[in-house]
C-alpha cells in the first residue's frame, strides 16, 4: 500500500481546498521520494489542489484509449 493522503475539500470552494502527504510521494522506501514531505507535514503545511484546466496547464502526459482491435 502506499502512503496515506490527507485532503481537505472545501465542497462550496473547490479551488481551496488543500492536500497532503505525510510521508512523501512514494510508498517505496526504497525511493528517494519516500520521506520529501515529511518537513512540510510537521510544519502543517499542506498542497493547494488544482481543479481546473487553467490551473493545471496542458501538462506533460497524455492518456489516450484507443478501440479494441
Amino acid at each position: 500500500s502506499g502512503p496515506s493522503k490527507r485532503r481537505v475539500i472545501d465542497f462550496g470552494r473547490f479551488s481551496e481546498s488543500v492536500t497532503q502527504l505525510p510521508i512523501g510521494n512514494s510508498g517505496n522506501l526504497a525511493s528517494p521520494f519516500y520521506g520529501n514531505m515529511v518537513e512540510d507535514y510537521i510544519h502543517g503545511k499542506a498542497r493547494k489542489i488544482l481543479f481546473s484546466k487553467e490551473e493545471i496547464g496542458e501538462g506533460k502526459f497524455q492518456l489516450t484509449f484507443l478501440p479494441k482491435p
